[in-house]
């Protein structure tokens, strides 16, 4: 009888044992891990005719590339997502070298759209999207001269918790063609967004070239964040988290830029923003080697849910930048500026 009580007893405490162990190693599991992801947006200004003398720095682009290469290498970010990095990608990637994840350049202008990623985070399943409307060759802000749009990737934020990742450039120009083209950049984006086969959480870095307080017409609240059900980082540390156009203070400690980083919660994953700063990389005199600030949000995530990743996921690979893609993309603009000479006079 005695024996049988201690094999009992002995069955009771290994029970609670294993049910204590599942229990702990559920708690420390993906599903309950929390942390700080950074991520920063920045227009680096790679222009070939422009590039050198925006900023304050007059350095030609190659030279100047490396510089501002070597500047962002050093910023605390897990992720950077880049505009206009057109003609010095090599030389600004070089330098990079705390970032081992990046996409590969698309190619210079009128072939590259700009958009890259530098990451510290693996980066999966990347693809290219043109605007659907664009405006400007001589008027505008030329932006039919590049396949302007939006970079779209999976982000691997902790092991097995994957998100989606955009950085986009909308059209600029404050005329009314490039501000309805601007209007449609926020529709096609929110389609690719709404449509997408899965819920993941999504983090939008960009140069909107337009502002919630300013923007009145291109609306960005009812064409793209409502529709798209996104947060924007600014609004809700700076603006008491109230999404419309009327200002909440006087005066605002963080201004509001056209550089954003907004997100989505979504497929387990959970942000909250903690921290946003604007600032301009500069060398040891001051100077800067382009004419945008950096935005760099600090966001806060939980995941509370592992969502399986029911996709193959690709690694970058280079894209096609040979002679006859530059070739046919040097002869398509070479047709959009004869047939727009009727606007130089």
């Amino acid at each position: 009888m005695k024996n049988f009580r201690r094999a009992v007893s002995l069955l009771l405490v290994l029970t609670v044992l294993c049910f204590s162990v599942s229990f702990a190693a559920f708690a420390e599991g993906p599903e309950n891990e929390g942390g700080l992801l950074t991520v920063m947006s920045y227009n680096v200004s790679g222009l070939p005719f422009a590039g050198a003398v925006q900023g304050s720095e007059i350095v030609p682009g190659y030279p100047k590339a490396e510089l501002l290469g070597a500047l962002m290498n050093q910023v605390d970010a897990d992720i950077i997502g880049v505009q206009e990095d057109f003609n010095f990608h090599d030389s600004l990637a070089a330098k990079m070298t705390n970032f081992p994840y990046k996409t590969f350049s698309s190619g210079p202008i009128p072939l590259g759209d700009g958009l890259n990623i530098f990451s510290k985070l693996p980066i999966y399943n990347i693809s290219r999207h043109t605007w659907e409307k664009r405006y400007g060759v001589f008027k505008g802000a030329a932006d039919q001269l590049t396949p302007k749009g939006f970079l779209y990737s999976v982000v691997e934020i902790a092991e097995g918790v994957y998100i989606d990742f955009y950085v986009l450039h909308a059209d600029a120009g404050g005329d009314p063609q490039s501000t309805a083209a601007r209007i449609d950049n926020y529709r096609q984006l929110t389609e690719h967004i709404n449509t997408r086969p899965h819920d993941r959480a999504v983090i939008v870095v960009c140069d909107f070239n337009a502002r919630i307080l300013s923007g009145f017409e291109t609306d960005m609240l009812n064409n793209l964040i409502f529709p798209a059900g996104l947060s924007d980082s600014w609004v809700e540390l700076c603006n008491n988290g109230v999404y419309s156009t009327e200002p909440q203070f006087e005066e605002y400690e963080v201004f509001e830029s056209i550089d954003k980083v907004m997100y989505k919660n979504g497929g387990g994953v959970e942000f909250t923003p903690v921290d946003i700063e604007h600032y301009k990389l500069k060398n040891e005199r001051g100077g800067t080697y382009t004419d945008h600030h950096a935005t760099k949000v600090v966001l806060s995530y939980t995941v509370n849910e592992i969502v399986p990743m029911n996709e193959e996921l690709a690694e970058p690979t280079p894209h096609d930048t040979g002679f006859m893609a530059m070739f046919k993309a040097v002869l398509t603009a070479l047709k959009l500026l004869i047939s727009d000479l009727g606007n130089l006079f």
